[in-house]
């Protein structure tokens, strides 16, 4: 099953749940019903969260590298605005108009 269907599954039985634990006196049949959809899915759910921590894992490892990154290219940025700014202040020599 994929994630987006077993979030759906859960998500509507859940619903249902709250809803009969706000509406009724005897919620039996919904709290049961829920037990078997969560015990029928155990092993989609653990993968799926399994899933997720990986992704969590990996989504950190590129945050930090997105951040060794962006400081390296500050560095070059400004490494770059230095020497242009000293070949500008060696290069402002003014064209002389060609007669000719």
């Amino acid at each position: 099953m994929d994630i987006k269907g077993l979030y759906q599954k859960i998500s509507e039985q859940n619903f249902r749940l709250k809803r009969v634990l706000g509406n009724t006196n005897a919620p039996g049949a919904t709290i049961e019903q829920t037990k078997n959809v969560l015990y029928n899915n155990a092993a989609a759910i653990e993968e799926a969260l399994a899933y997720a921590a990986d992704a969590e894992k990996k989504m950190h490892v590129l945050e930090v590298e997105l951040a060794d990154a962006e400081r390296e290219l500050d560095e070059k940025d400004k490494l770059i605005k230095e020497l242009s700014g000293k070949k500008t202040t060696k290069s402002k020599k003014t064209a002389e108009p060609v007669n000719g």
